[in-house]
């Protein structure tokens, strides 16, 4: 099937409405759980430290997402999704706060992390023990040059004031994709498919700005498939 340019938008960068952290994490905490979780086989981080999986046949989730990377459907993956019972219970749980659109748009860059055409994918992790050894990691599937741009590979930034942080964040429970912009003096929540990338010193990708509110990776040398997308986290991450 033909994608359409509409979908790949919405794969790519979504609105750039600028989403509040808690916005951020409400709608990457149920846009996991109904893509990334199903196609892992578990439950990767989330931001919520009360979150509890939605209980039903998670046989049904997997099935959907297995179905998008073979059919490539992003509007009837979605459709069938937002009418599946997971996403009833999910948005429940987080008491139906959670703007539909800006779900939507986060949902579709999960997806596009599936897309035939995205040169990446990602897959399990074992070696981080405050994850209990089962955390994920973004992986080539194709292989890339030099200065080349993972487009589908899109993270998403919310500015966190001191208030906010003391407020929203657990040491060691949910404040593993936060760093400190030297540019703007704050802490920034960083989600979506980009925060599953590891970091290395020797790192083979660097962060780039895409607009006000979302960055994506670009290779800084030649990438074979197979090899692990890596960026350095450092002190002048986004500075």
């Amino acid at each position: 099937m033909v994608i359409s340019r509409v979908e790949r938008r919405h794969a790519g960068g979504g609105s750039g409405k600028t989403l509040s952290p808690q916005e951020l994490s409400d709608c990457d905490d149920i846009a996991t759980a109904l893509t990334v979780d199903p196609y892992l086989g578990f439950n990767t981080h989330k931001m919520c430290i009360r979150y509890r999986p939605p209980r039903c046949n998670k046989d049904v989730l997997r099935n959907m997402i297995f179905s998008f990377i073979k059919d490539q459907n992003y509007e009837e993956t979605y459709e069938r999704l937002e009418r599946s019972e997971a996403m009833h219970q999910l948005m429940a749980f987080y008491k139906h706060r959670v703007n539909r659109d800006d779900l939507r748009d986060h949902i579709m860059r999960f997806l596009g992390v599936l897309d035939v055409e995205s040169g990446i994918s990602i897959m399990g992790c074992s070696r981080y023990s405050l994850e209990d050894n089962a955390g994920a990691r973004v992986c080539s599937t194709k292989a890339w040059g030099r200065n080349e741009e993972i487009q589908f590979l899109v993270g998403c930034i919310a500015e966190l004031s001191e208030e906010e942080e003391n407020h929203f964040l657990h040491p060691g429970k949910n404040d593993f994709s936060v760093m400190y912009s030297t540019r703007k003096k704050c802490g920034q929540l960083w989600l979506g498919p980009a925060a599953y990338i590891n970091h290395d010193c020797n790192a083979n990708c660097t962060f780039v700005a895409t607009g006000r509110n979302t960055a994506t990776v670009r290779t800084l040398r030649e990438i074979e498939p197979g090899d692990e997308v890596t960026c350095n986290y450092g002190g002048d991450f986004f500075g």
